[in-house]
């Protein structure tokens, strides 16, 4: 399976468990998420991300659907 591929599969089923000890800022993130809701938009410029790639992932990896702050800088 390529990159390209797994990625476009949608969000695969997470292992949190094991991201807490493995990536354990991303699972913070991922809590954070949970909890508060995502604080900080999105930042891109000209159609790419400047700011915010490991939100948008942690959303992904969640299976998030709704909107997604995003502001153009």
């Amino acid at each position: 399976m390529t990159v390209k591929e797994l990625i476009n599969s949608g969000p695969l089923m997470v292992d949190w468990e094991r991201v807490s000890r493995k990536s354990p800022s991303l699972f913070m993130l991922a809590e954070s998420i949970k909890k508060d809701g995502l604080i900080n938009p999105i930042q891109v410029r000209d159609g790419k991300i400047l700011d915010g790639i490991h939100r948008l992932l942690v959303l992904w990896l969640m299976g998030y659907e709704g909107e997604v702050p995003v502001v153009e800088v």
